[in-house]
C-alpha cells in the first residue's frame, strides 16, 4: 500500500473504494537479461522467406487471436509499404485467426503470387513478392526476435506483453498499442 507505487490497477482500486481492503503495491514484471546476453539474431530469415539481403523487417510474435490486434496491422501495412517499399513483416504465431489474418491480407494484395513448384522462394517455400509472411510457430523466437528492425505489439487490450520486454532485451525497437500495462514499459521515443 501507502507509500509505494500503485500504477493503473492501484489508482483503479482507490477509485472504486477498494484500496483499503488489501495492500497494494506495484511489482514490474521483468525477464532475466542475461538470458538474453548471447542470443544471435537469425540470420537465414531472409533466405527461409526468399528475402533479398537487407530487407528491413517487421515482426509480430503473438498469438492470432483478436485481442492482438493483427487486423489493424495488416489495415496499417500498406501505408507502411507507402513509405518503405522494401519492408516484410513477419506474422509469428499461432491461433484461431489464422484463416481470417490470411484472406485479409490476400484481400489487401500482401501475400504476393501463389506458391507452385518452382516458383516458390526459399527454403521454406514461401510466395514470391510477399510482403507479409506468415510463419506460423517458430521455436527460435529469441533469435527471430533479434533479427527484426522493428517488433510490433499491435494489442487491443494487454495486461503484460511480455513479448515487448524480449525485444528490448535484444535492443529491440518497439512499436505497441497505448493499453494495459505496455505503456509502463514502453517510453515513446526512448
Amino acid at each position: 500500500g501507502r507509500g509505494h507505487e500503485k500504477g493503473r490497477c492501484g489508482v483503479k482500486l482507490e477509485r472504486e473504494g477498494r484500496a483499503d481492503l488489501a495492500p497494494v503495491e506495484l511489482i514490474h514484471n521483468g525477464v532475466d537479461l542475461a538470458r538474453y546476453d548471447h542470443t544471435e539474431a537469425c540470420c537465414t530469415l531472409p533466405e527461409e522467406y526468399g528475402f533479398a539481403e537487407g530487407t528491413p523487417l517487421v515482426g509480430v510474435v503473438a498469438r492470432l487471436e483478436p485481442e492482438k490486434g493483427h487486423q489493424t496491422l495488416l489495415e496499417a501495412w500498406p501505408r507502411v509499404l507507402e513509405r518503405v517499399p522494401a519492408a516484410r513483416l513477419l506474422v509469428v504465431g499461432e491461433g484461431s485467426l489464422a484463416g481470417r489474418l490470411h484472406e485479409q491480407a490476400e484481400s489487401l494484395g500482401l501475400l504476393g503470387e501463389p506458391c507452385e513448384g518452382d516458383r516458390c522462394v526459399g527454403t521454406r517455400h514461401a510466395r514470391p513478392g510477399a510482403r507479409v509472411v506468415f510463419t506460423g510457430r517458430r521455436d527460435d523466437v529469441p533469435s527471430v526476435t533479434a533479427a527484426l528492425d522493428v517488433a510490433v505489439l499491435p494489442s487491443y487490450r494487454e495486461a503484460l506483453g511480455l513479448v515487448i520486454l524480449e525485444a528490448m532485451a535484444l535492443a529491440r525497437p518497439v512499436v505497441a498499442s497505448d493499453v494495459g500495462g505496455i505503456p509502463e514499459m514502453v517510453e515513446d521515443g526512448v
